[in-house]
């Protein structure tokens, strides 16, 4: 829903990236999608929604992969230790994991 207010909701990216730390699994979820929706304004964050990749919970690390593949793809500019983090994640167990690693490389390839 952020995505489709555009400026306005730019201008929530902080208030937004300050909840990527919250002790709540959901809220982190939710955090790192709606950066990824927020275009160059939500890929400032990119150092912090790369630390959800070494997240416990395997949603989070998917939804951080989703969203770090949205910001190289917003930014065209993917960073290759941002890409070699999220190429880690293809060896996890959790298959929502592993699809989103794959999903988010391939947006970062072009």
């Amino acid at each position: 829903a952020l995505a489709v207010l555009g400026a306005t909701a730019q201008r929530s990216a902080p208030k937004i990236a300050e909840n990527l730390d919250s002790f709540d699994e959901e809220l982190r979820v939710q955090c790192a999608c709606a950066l990824a929706g927020l275009g160059k304004a939500g890929a400032q964050f990119e150092d912090q929604v790369l630390a959800l990749v070494d997240d416990p919970q395997p949603m989070v690390v998917a939804a951080a992969c989703y969203s770090l593949g949205s910001m190289a793809e917003a930014t065209q500019m993917p960073s290759p230790t941002v890409a070699g983090r999220v190429a880690e994640r293809l060896k996890e167990k959790h298959p929502a994991v592993r699809g989103a690693a794959v999903g988010s490389l391939g947006k970062m390839s072009g």
